[in-house]
């Protein structure tokens, strides 16, 4: 099991996922753990954690392939499949909440957020899973699904800058994850490699953000 040349450093670059992390999630999450009179529910305390675990070992993962470690890269794959079932359920209780609000009369446009990433990450999951055996579909598939968890911090930290600008939010984060996808793709083709995962999240992406720009000037945000 062994790792494309260009790829080698994967690992290392998904390190920057931690510092991004706590910039995002700092004066929405992290400060208030300590500094907030108001309890945190335990279901958010569950969710963002859950999360975590799942980017140190999207940051794990990569390393263990360069550093030929295969068999603790099986088993901690092993591992993914009941955190990833995890994942999915502490998101169950927040889309329920926002479909309940949204059938309640308010604006769609975070339900359509939300619902967006979860299908996009479980699809690529699942895509990577089916092509575990095949490296570079699988690594590929796996990056796409890192970049989905891009979106949650880099969003609320152009928010935080904007004056809680949404749409500002929404096409700054959009256009550098895809331009970050653009990139990779142009990296294949030059290399002749498949790229078909790329271009995959690239449309399912730019739907998205579509789909978030048309729903915010419709309905606004809450």
């Amino acid at each position: 099991m062994t790792m494309e040349k260009n790829y080698r450093n994967l690992g290392f670059i998904f390190l920057l996922l931690i510092p991004i992390m706590l910039l995002g999630f700092f004066s929405s999450y992290l400060s208030k753990l300590v500094n907030s009179e108001k309890s945190i529910h335990f279901l958010i305390h569950l969710h963002f954690w859950v999360s975590t675990t799942w980017v140190v070992l999207m940051i794990l993962q990569p390393l263990l392939i360069r550093f030929k470690r295969p068999r603790l890269h099986k088993k901690l794959g092993k591992f993914s499949y009941v955190l990833f079932v995890l994942f999915n359920l502490t998101l169950v209780p927040f889309i329920i909440g926002v479909t309940d609000y949204v059938l309640k009369g308010g604006s769609p446009t975070v339900l359509v957020s939300t619902l967006f990433n979860v299908v996009l990450v479980n699809i690529f999951f699942i895509l990577a899973m089916v092509h575990r055996k095949n490296i570079a579909l699988h690594m590929r598939y796996m990056i796409a699904l890192a970049l989905v968890f891009l979106f949650p911090p880099i969003g609320r930290i152009v928010m935080q800058n904007t004056q809680n600008h949404f749409l500002a939010a929404v096409h700054i984060n959009y256009t550098l994850v895809n331009l970050i996808l653009v990139g990779l793709i142009f990296l294949d083709r030059a290399n002749q490699r498949s790229y078909r995962p790329y271009a995959i999240a690239l449309v399912a992406f730019i739907l998205n953000q579509v789909a978030l720009h048309a729903s915010f000037s419709t309905y606004g945000l809450m």
